[in-house]
């Protein structure tokens, strides 16, 4: 972090505070990402996705679900092979069964991280350190704070 990282820490003391992020510099990077296609097998037929549309994957029973927005789809696909194939586009795993994609992300405290379409995931203590590397490194190159 910059200089700014002051204003976050200031955050948790103040319940009224406001806090404005916006998209800067690395515009290459989201019409790359704008532009990514996600492919997965389901019900035997190949889908495509937009990969921005992607808010998380997570993995029970051997299967995967691809979740966009509130609507699932299980997919033939391994969590571990999934992220390898994700992480040059901002997706980052968080606990053994989830793998979520960081623009998604809509606001986090302590382990618990909301997402865009209302859920709640929670990062395992053994996944915290590194997920949260990811993250500042992420936020820095595409968010600015006012």
């Amino acid at each position: 972090w910059t200089a700014k990282e002051s204003v976050f820490n200031q955050l948790k003391q103040k319940e009224q505070d406001s806090l404005i992020i916006y998209i800067c510099g690395r515009r290459d990077q989201w019409k790359k990402l704008s532009r990514a296609k996600y492919t997965a097998v389901f019900n035997g037929q190949p889908i495509v996705y937009n990969m921005e549309d992607i808010c998380f994957l997570e993995s029970y029973d051997r299967k995967t679900s691809v979740v966009l927005g509130k609507k699932k789809i299980r997919v033939k696909a391994r969590l571990d092979v999934e992220e390898q194939r994700l992480s040059n586009y901002h997706f980052a795993r968080i606990n053994q069964y989830t793998l979520i994609n960081m623009l998604q992300i809509r606001s986090m405290e302590g382990d618990e991280i909301r997402m865009a379409n209302g859920e709640k995931l929670y990062i395992s203590s053994s996944r915290r350190k590194l997920f949260m590397e990811k993250y500042r490194q992420f936020a820095q190159e595409n968010f600015s704070v006012v």
